[in-house]
């Protein structure tokens, strides 16, 4: 609920009302299929145990009708406009608006503080990499967006709600799209550019690419891993290991299987019969691969990379 809520602002405060006033009565009861639509959602959100932001993204629609019409009625009709709203918009405005400003200022202004105070050797491997830029005038963007916020909010206090609304949408796509062009880059660049760029270098190469002592699916993307073959070697180890457990597909098996099957396969890149080239990945923290035949390429960021030849 709360990375709906707080992923969706300002929209998920505005839609609070509807869900517990009925506006208008119609003809089709939109307002009450919205509702089941949204806590359908959120409820199988909660229920599943990968926790992926794009799950909930179905609850968007209802969230964005019932804001909308709170909205609506809200702009024509005084006495529906409600004070708890408002004051919800704006202290979580200030703490957005907060948020924005302080990570630039952070990264660019107090890096050696905050790699001082880091207890995570990952964390701080990450934030040495030395070829991430900054202006400095990227805090601006945070600030000006805390401003918007702070003369939207003005204008809802006020019952200027289509000046509040208009205010409030325009900087944040405004802010937003700021700060997806000069921020976000920045910090994907400490967080996993070293390894996307190792990724990528393996594109259109036929390799094998995996990760150790954590999970991603980046290097399924970026190095554009092709489906498995039948004829390759890492196919009909699978086949062999799946009817070891005495199941068809790796769907079949209990989490504990899997976790057993995993570990198996990642023993064979490092230890089996491969038939081509294997490229690892892992975080620093993770024990170095003292195997013969598995060759460290380098050490970037907070990553480690390795290569084991056939």
């Amino acid at each position: 609920f709360l990375v709906v809520f707080l992923g969706c602002f300002p929209l998920s405060v505005f839609a609070i009302p509807a869900f517990f006033k009925r506006y208008e009565r119609e003809e089709l009861d939109t307002r009450s299929w919205m509702l089941i639509l949204f806590w359908v959602v959120m409820i199988l959100f909660t229920l599943v145990q990968t926790k992926i932001v794009h799950y909930s993204s179905l609850a968007y629609l209802p969230l964005s009708f019932l804001a909308a019409m709170y909205l609506s009625n809200s702009s024509f009709r005084i006495p529906y406009v409600r004070s708890y709203a408002n004051w919800m918009f704006l202290i979580i405005g200030i703490v957005f608006g907060l948020a924005l400003t302080a990570l630039p200022l952070a990264a660019s202004q107090f890096k050696d503080l905050l790699i001082a105070n880091m207890h995570d050797p990952f964390a701080e491997a990450s934030f040495t990499n030395d070829s991430i830029q900054w202006s400095g005038g990227e805090f601006l963007i945070g600030v000006t967006y805390l401003l918007l916020v702070l003369i939207s909010a003005w204008f809802f206090f006020k019952r200027f709600m289509i000046r509040g609304l208009f205010t409030i949408c325009l900087s944040t796509a405004i802010c937003l799209m700021l700060y997806l062009y000069a921020v976000v880059p920045k910090i994907e660049g400490y967080t996993q550019r070293p390894a996307i760029t190792f990724y990528e270098e393996l594109q259109g190469k036929d390799v094998y690419v995996t990760t150790l002592g954590y999970k991603s699916y980046a290097h399924y993307f970026y190095a554009r891993i092709q489906p498995p073959t039948q004829d390759e070697a890492l196919t009909r180890f699978k086949q062999s290991l799946l009817k070891s457990f005495g199941k068809e597909s790796y769907n079949g098996l209990s989490q504990e299987n899997k976790a057993s099957f995993n570990n198996q396969v990642n023993e064979w890149f490092i230890n089996g019969d491969i038939d081509k080239p294997v490229y690892f990945t892992t975080k620093i923290t993770y024990p170095d691969i003292l195997v013969d035949g598995v060759e460290q390429l380098e050490i970037n960021g907070g990553f480690k990379f390795y290569r084991r030849m056939p």
